[in-house]
Formats: structure tokens, sequence, C-alpha cells
């Protein structure tokens, strides 16, 4: 397993929730996941644990913010795969997280389907996780 895997959070866009978020200290073990991907995989934790680090981006499908960063994600994962350095991207919105003084600006929803279309248009090889039905994990 992980000993002394580095997790980092890089966060760019999270659904509001109630409560204080646990904040998870430098080396400390990731809580464990199993997510549908846009490449319809599931993807575990533990495929990740070959790499000494593993990075975690919270990001969302329809924020213009999160959308400019999508080239910086994959460049993210480009540089650093030489290195081991795992990426993957958690969607933690659920379809309906659109607000309607947003609706002038999202060209898509935060559903699996539409994560799907976006990854598919933008060439986003890095994994792409859907976390919107219980935002489980992007809660832990």
């Amino acid at each position: 397993m992980w000993k002394s895997a580095l997790l980092l959070v890089f966060a760019m866009s999270m659904a509001t929730a109630e409560g204080q978020h646990p904040v998870l200290a430098i080396g400390a073990q990731a809580p464990d996941f199993a997510l549908p991907g846009v490449d319809g995989r599931i993807h575990k934790l533990i495929d990740y644990a070959s790499s000494p680090v593993l990075v975690v981006v919270f990001t969302s499908n329809h924020c213009p913010i999160a959308q400019m960063y999508e080239q910086r994600i994959l460049q993210l994962t480009e540089d650093y795969k030489r290195k081991g350095v795992g990426v993957v991207a958690i969607q933690p919105n659920g379809p309906h997280a659109i607000l309607i003084e947003e609706l002038d600006s999202p060209d898509m929803s935060e559903s699996l389907p539409e994560m799907k279309l976006r990854a598919q248009c933008k060439h986003l090889d890095y994994p792409y996780l859907y976390d919107g039905e219980t935002k489980q994990v992007s809660r832990a």
C-alpha cells in the first residue's frame, strides 16, 4: 500500500456542503474510493498504489474557471507522469448543481454522460471521475 504517499489536493471547484470538511495532513492516507470514470471503468484508490504521489484535482464540468484549467491539468499529467506522479480529477457535483444565475455560462451540465462528452471533445486523457451522486469521496 501507500506507506509514504503524499496526497495533494488542488481544489478548483467544490459543491457547498454543510459543516466542516476534514483536512488531511500532508502524507496522510487518502480516503479510499471507487468512482466511475469517463472511460467507462470504475477507478479505485488501489489502482494508483504504484504512484509515490497522487494528485487529486476537484473540478467541475460546467464552471468556466474549471474549464480554463483543463489544459493545465493535462499539462500537469504529462509533465509529471515520467516521475511516477498519478493524477485524477474528481467532479463532485450532481447534474442539478448549476444555479439559475449560472445558466448564461455553462455549455454542459454535471452528469457523467456530459463529462464523457466534454472529455472526448477536449481530449482529456487523465482519469476524470464522477462523485456527483453521493459526494461521499469528495466530502471525505
